[in-house]
Parts: C-alpha cells; sequence; structure tokens
C-alpha cells in the first residue's frame, strides 16, 4: 500500500463533486498524494509537476511552508 493522504468517503458530499488530479486532471482515487494544496493520483504525477517548476516557484512554495502553521 502506499503512502498517501487518503479522502474518506461523506455522506454530505454529492457526488456531483469530484477531485481530480492536478497534473493529468483524471479522477482522484481514495489515495491521494498531496504536495502543497494540490492533488495528484499516483507519486509520478507529483514528481513531474515538481520537476517543472521554476527555482523562483520553489523558492516560493518553500517559503509558504516554512510560515504555515502546523
Amino acid at each position: 500500500m502506499r503512502a498517501g493522504f487518503i479522502i474518506p468517503p461523506s455522506p454530505q458530499m454529492p457526488e456531483a463533486i469530484m477531485y481530480r488530479c492536478d497534473y493529468c486532471g483524471g479522477h482522484l482515487g481514495p489515495i491521494v498524494d498531496r504536495y502543497y494544496r494540490m492533488r495528484f493520483c499516483c507519486k509520478a504525477h507529483m514528481s513531474a509537476y515538481k520537476q517543472r517548476l521554476t527555482m523562483e516557484t520553489r523558492a516560493k512554495i518553500r517559503q509558504l511552508e516554512l510560515l504555515a502553521p502546523t
């Protein structure tokens, strides 16, 4: 089993709301990989997204992660 964030089913969530992968746009399953408020269907898509980021964007994300309350 891979590590990731599991979205629990919710009776209040209408079926019309479907979460999608921020890289490929595919539907997300019960296990979701996350990177700073973004959701990915697999670790490969999360890694591909990270590789596309510029150095300035990576630095901004690191700064925001440091400022975020834990």
